[in-house]
């Protein structure tokens, strides 16, 4: 009787086999795997939120600076029709780039003007220091060229006379980072009596 308790012990005592340790590898692996997968989607959402939130910063900002015109100012005032700008084309005026460095924190405004047929670029610059941007604007017949480390964000607005009741105008926004996949779009409205 003793012998036979000794050999199940022996039994139960000699280890792990071979299949035991390859199917324990397996589950190893995959669970490995799976977390890989996870931790890379979450950078991806990660990145997404940040594009967006930044969008919908600079919706919200250009709106703020519509809302400071007076009512009667040519640049809020919808002179013919019932709507100023676009937001399927570019409209002279009612569009511009917004370049953000990831390197360095600067932020270039840049807006195109039509004056006797040809295009001018006016661009704003913005240092992470706050410094002014020098004046009179600088203004340039060519685009600024966008470093590789920049966010570019285009932005279109429509002004919507007597919308959505008379004498109030609908102002949106619309906001795509064009250098992202995939691309983020943000829209954003606001109303204001006339």
């Amino acid at each position: 009787m003793d012998m036979s308790r000794f050999r199940h012990k022996a039994a139960r005592a000699r280890g792990f086999t071979l299949i035991e340790v390859l199917i324990a590898m397996v589950v190893l692996t995959v669970g490995v795997v799976s977390l890989a997968g996870v931790l890379c989607q979450m950078g991806v959402g990660t990145d997404q939120a940040r594009y967006v939130s930044t969008a919908a910063l600079l919706a919200s900002d250009k709106l703020e600076d519509l809302n400071r015109y007076p009512s009667g100012d040519a640049a809020i005032t919808v002179s013919s029709g019932s709507t100023a700008g676009s937001l399927t084309s570019d409209t002279v005026g009612y569009y511009d780039n917004i370049l953000l460095s990831s390197d360095n924190g600067s932020v270039s405004e840049v807006s195109g003007s039509t004056s006797s047929g040809s295009t001018v670029y006016t661009t704003i610059a913005q240092t992470p220091t706050g410094e002014p941007p020098p004046y009179p604007l600088p203004q340039s017949s060519t685009p600024p060229t966008v470093s590789g480390d920049s966010l570019q964000f285009h932005r279109r607005w429509l002004i919507e006379a007597n919308t959505p009741v008379n004498r109030v105008n609908r102002f949106t926004v619309l906001v795509t980072l064009q250098n992202s996949n995939p691309v983020v779009s943000f829209q954003m409205t606001m109303v204001r009596g006339q």
